[in-house]
């Protein structure tokens, strides 16, 4: 597994996707491969955004050579020894392994090849020209709606790619362009920074026993519907350098793409729309098209992106509070009709997040028809409802896990145990531990439930099934922590990552250095606690943690390496 995970994935049966036949719209089932091909690619083909009203003329002024900066060969050969050699290649058909073996010969070539082509605008066509490997999403596996493309492009582009988009990245945070309320593809950035800010301000509000209207919205296929005039149009708005933008220009234009399916090709189409999936700059392109949509937005009414999720919230006091919501909804529609994104209706839900008996009531629109209103809602990997409880989230993910496992037993049966532990650690307890920092639980039901899990894991692991065998003694025995101490310590490291900035997101106001006297109690390091009305709140995140941090000798924090000695502290 550690020389070669490829043998261990393959024998786990964790294949890549293979089609044996897929459903037609009519409902005829095709089987041919070619064919299957095909529908895929005219299906991907279908969803790319209408031609845009907008031209952008090329710039009068030409590119001044001195302008573009010299691509250094020792960067290029950084980048070609950290290439994945068993990541597939584009069609260039130049492989990975190959790439990466001979990066000292050919590290001084490509770097006279990137920098002629920033200087020039021109790239080779065959680093326009993607493969691309339907990815199911979820539902029906025959339908091939239910599936999203991901680009397999030039691996020498992509290297070029990450040049760009650090040139960008590097205007982008010099000016603050980008908005610290989009999470999605940033450097310090993730699902749980989202999750444990969003997931605060709720819980703030039922602490006062309140009510919060939460609009989550789905943007259909917006990387795809990117129209490419517009994205150019933002990029000089924001003044990015030219010999970037006229790149970009060329890269994104004359594309290509054809669809893998079993390792055969569909014919090749035009990609008129949209930032590929799969690519290294896609994304930050993406980011840029749509952070102007938060600007759009009031103050008093909150806008949150990962990506294309968006979630638009309001505190409810008076019918005031719903009609600003409304009205901030109004213009994320004219926003997406204007930068020709579609808010899908049948997917954007409204969750109303309260305890209160007498619930404020308000029909919100969208495109002339209500929002669906919904108890419960999956929100980047986590089961919010409406009463901000974690029972079905819990619920959920042991189910999961357990499944997991059983079908690590039937393939695992007879390994070693150092195989069995990896395996549990990287496919059961990775789904038990995912963004527990916002739902770890304080009741003995769901702390019980969760560790049952691991319990059975551990025995399955050492192959200990009699009853006087203590799942409890052979973890102590071997090192295996209990779930509820790896979730108190990956909360406390949390923290600490954010008050030490190593996080691109700023403490929050509330979090502040005790200024009590120094007593046993209160030590230089203590912050001071947060008051909570609710035990949700304080057993949420930043409460629960602020105690917990305040409990660890100050030893720990004089440490030079406070991770390791936090690790240290609560695991051995």
């Amino acid at each position: 597994i550690r020389t070669d995970p490829r043998k261990f994935w393959r024998y786990l049966g964790q294949q890549k996707e293979t089609f044996k036949e897929i459903r037609t719209e009519d409902g005829n089932l095709v089987t041919d491969v070619k064919e299957i091909a095909e529908l895929f690619n005219r299906y991907f083909q279908s969803v790319f955004g209408r031609p845009s009203d907008m031209v952008v003329d090329a710039p009068k002024q030409s590119i001044d050579p001195n302008d573009v900066p010299v691509i250094s060969t020792e960067g290029v050969l950084s980048l070609l020894r950290k290439i994945n050699i068993r990541k597939g290649h584009g069609l260039d058909d130049i492989p990975n392994a190959f790439l990466k073996r001979y990066a000292l010969q050919i590290s001084e070539h490509l770097a006279k090849l990137f920098t002629l082509s920033l200087q020039t605008s021109e790239l080779p066509e065959d680093w326009k020209k993607a493969r691309v490997v339907p990815i199911h999403k979820k539902g029906d596996k025959l339908l091939v709606t239910n599936y999203r493309p991901v680009s397999i492009i030039s691996t020498s582009c992509k290297l070029l790619e990450n040049i760009v988009a650090h040139f960008i990245i590097d205007f982008l945070n010099d000016r603050n362009i980008l908005s610290p309320f989009q999470h999605g593809f940033r450097k310090g950035m993730s699902t749980i920074t989202q999750l444990v800010t969003t997931i605060d301000d709720f819980l703030r509000v039922l602490d006062n026993s309140g009510q919060i209207d939460v609009l989550f919205l789905d943007m259909a296929k917006a990387f795809d519907k990117v129209p490419h005039a517009k994205l150019l149009y933002k990029l000089q708005l924001l003044d990015i350098p030219l010999y970037l933008i006229e790149w970009v220009r060329a890269y994104l234009s004359g594309r290509t793409q054809c669809v893998d399916v079993n390792g055969t090709l569909s014919e090749s189409l035009p990609v008129t729309s949209g930032v590929p999936q799969g690519s290294v700059l896609g994304p930050l392109l993406f980011l840029i098209y749509i952070n102007d949509l938060i600007d759009i937005i009031p103050p008093s009414v909150s806008i949150r992106l990962f990506a294309d999720d968006c979630a638009v919230y309001k505190e409810i006091t008076s019918i005031a509070d719903h009609k600003l919501l409304q009205d901030s909804l109004l213009k994320i529609c004219h926003w997406c009709e204007e930068w020709d994104m579609d808010l899908n209706i049948d997917k954007s839900v409204l969750l109303r997040v309260t305890r209160k008996k007498n619930v404020s009531n308000y029909q919100y629109c969208l495109h002339h028809s209500h929002i669906r209103e919904v108890s419960q809602y999956k929100y980047l990997g986590i089961t919010l409802t409406n009463r901000l409880t974690w029972g079905t989230h819990i619920s959920e993910i042991c189910s999961a896990a357990f499944s997991q496992l059983c079908f690590l037993r039937r393939k695992l049966k007879h390994t070693p145990r150092g195989i069995k532990l990896l395996a549990y650690k990287t496919f059961v307890r990775s789904k038990l531990e995912y963004s527990s920092e916002i739902w770890d639980p304080h009741t003995k039901k769901h702390i019980y439930q969760l560790e049952l899990i691991q319990r059975k894991a551990v025995r399955f692991i050492f192959n200990k099934y009699r009853r006087s065998d203590s799942p409890t003694q052979l973890m102590k025995d071997n090192g295996i922590p209990l779930l509820r101490t790896r979730r108190k310590l990956n909360r406390i490291s949390f923290l600490h990552k954010i008050i030490s900035g190593k996080l691109n997101i700023s403490p929050p106001s509330f979090i502040k250095h005790s200024t009590a006297r120094r007593t046993r109690h209160t030590r230089e390091h203590s912050l001071q606690p947060l008051f909570a009305k609710t035990n949700s709140f304080k057993h949420s995140f930043f409460p629960q943690t602020i105690a917990d941090w305040n409990a660890l000798p100050e030893s720990i924090f004089n440490s030079p390496d406070v991770e390791q000695a936090l690790k240290t502290f609560l695991l051995q």
